[in-house]
């Protein structure tokens, strides 16, 4: 009887050593006077986490099988195989589908038994109780250990090292810290102006490159540790399967209610004194703006910056008279420069009454001239081919490469895992895929510049310029029906407004 032994542990400090279960497993087959064919062996393989189809020892044994070089497949116990009842059972009927007797001597279970599905799903159901029994030891130790002060949260917050499981104030990046406290309190600098101010003086990021983000330095402004706190319990990860796929599992992050949040103050050495934090965070409170939930303004989506090609976002600004009255005024402006500062985009700021207006007279002496011009209509030119469907299939190719790309990332991190010729077999394999899709993308593109465009109803498209007309379509929905893009370039002083039948005309 030729025979597979199949060892799996998921991390090198495991009690249940690969070399602990070969020696089990092999003593177990010289008993029966079964040929050990092949040890297959993952290590620091999470069962949790990674698909047993994405196990590069299951991949080797599955080949095998094919080939005829197995009979028996020989693991020690059920969590060794897989931790998920579902990938679990779905492993056995296929290992079975290949004419291969499974065993699990923890379970003392042979598939060649009388119901040894049912019972394979018993046990398979009670390993995976005791991963989840596991989870729940591992995430009370790290709560009981941040509840102690250590750091157990991930990578250090910058500013700090972290020794022996505590935050060591890290002296070479403190100051960086302190200087943001103190613009934004002392100096009376807003989140865009600190971040402006940090790339202009070439001033190290946490990674040591790139530049400054507004996001960034809020994140800093708001995190406890720097006031000596250790804040745990705000997340819990669940792993979850992508049943479009039997080699993906995702890990699903979800936030806790702030009741459930632990706190531990004095953890560790502050880089801001608490009475300094505290009241940077009555300012963030107190300057921190209610927006409205899904407020869509006329040109939303339409308006982009001509430097950058960002969208132009409507914000809010305030000014106060000499009087003592307040004026209260809407701009369009560049949603880079907002996000990035003037490094991202010197941005374009344009009063949105005015940028209105201007679009809003423009659309309606466009459609005019459409309405009027009987010429244009009888000669209005219909295409078979849809742009639409193009662009879904452009779009659906690029998801593709781009996870393909991160296959190809993910191959590369773990090559330690596959011998040199599986290697590059499936890395040439992956680079290949890549390639046609990207053939197919430029292929699709192709299409699209030649003429296969979306056809365009031309009794719905004069019945929505007589809604307009009418009063029945108002400038707002208008404006998102016939107008593809509105390029400002404030310093040139031109808007350019491209409409959708510009190049049927």
């Amino acid at each position: 009887m030729k025979c597979a032994i199949y060892a799996r542990v998921s991390s090198d400090k495991q009690a249940d050593s690969i070399e602990h279960q070969v020696s089990l497993l092999t003593e177990y087959a010289k008993e029966r006077r079964w040929e050990v064919t092949g040890v297959y062996e993952d290590e620091a393989v999470s069962a949790t986490r990674i698909t047993l189809w994405q196990r590069p020892a299951m991949k080797r044994l599955l080949d095998d099988a094919d080939q005829g070089k197995i009979q028996v497949v020989l693991f020690k116990g059920i969590s060794r195989l897989a931790r998920d009842v579902e990938e679990a059972v779905g492993t056995a009927n296929r290992l079975k589908a290949k004419g291969l007797r499974i065993l699990s001597l923890e379970e003392n279970f042979d598939s060649n038994n009388v119901d040894s599905e049912f019972f394979f799903t018993i046990y398979a159901a009670l390993a995976r109780q005791e991963v989840e029994k596991l989870s729940i030891r591992v995430r009370y130790g790290q709560r009981q250990a941040a509840k102690s002060g250590k750091w157990v949260t991930g990578k250090p917050p910058y500013g700090y090292k972290n020794v022996g499981g505590r935050l060591i104030v890290d002296e070479d990046s403190a100051w960086i810290i302190r200087r943001i406290f103190d613009l934004y309190l002392n100096d009376g600098f807003g989140a865009r102006k600190i971040c402006d101010y940090l790339n202009e003086n070439n001033i190290p990021t946490a990674m040591g490159k790139g530049r400054w983000r507004i996001a960034r330095v809020c994140q800093i402004l708001q995190n406890p540790a720097y006031k000596g706190a250790v804040v745990h319990s705000r997340t819990r990860k669940e792993v979850i399967r992508d049943y479009d796929s039997d080699s993906i599992k995702r890990t699903k992050i979800t936030h806790n209610a702030r009741d459930e949040w632990g706190i531990t103050e004095n953890a560790h050495e502050a880089i801001i004194p608490v009475e300094i934090f505290d009241r940077v965070q009555q300012r963030l409170k107190k300057h921190r703006k209610r927006r409205k939930p899904n407020k869509r303004y006329p040109l939303s989506g339409i308006a982009t910056c001509s430097k950058c090609g960002g969208s132009m976002v409507v914000v809010k600004k305030k000014n106060r008279k000499p009087s003592g009255k307040t004026f209260t005024y809407w701009y369009y402006r560049c949603s880079t420069y907002l996000n990035d500062g003037k490094t991202g985009c010197t941005g374009q700021t344009i009063r949105r009454e005015n940028l209105e207006e201007i679009v809003f007279n423009d659309l309606e002496n466009e459609l005019k001239k459409w309405r009027n011009d009987r010429e244009f209509w009888e000669n209005f030119s219909l295409v078979d081919h849809t742009e639409k469907e193009i662009s879904r299939e452009i779009e659906n190719v690029e998801r593709r490469i781009k996870k393909l790309n991160k296959d190809v990332k993910d191959l590369f991190d773990q090559r330690d895992l596959f011998d040199e010729e599986m290697y590059r077999g499936v890395m040439q394999d992956k680079r290949k895929e890549i390639e046609n899709a990207r053939q197919q993308r430029d292929e699709l593109k192709e299409r699209l510049e030649n003429g296969e465009r979306e056809s365009i109803n031309i009794e719905e498209i004069r019945e929505k310029i007589e809604d307009y007309f009418s009063g029945k379509l108002n400038p707002t929905d208008a404006a998102n029906t016939f107008i593809q893009q509105v390029i400002v370039n404030k310093e040139a002083g031109t808007i350019k407004i491209e409409y959708i039948l510009d190049d049927r005309r």
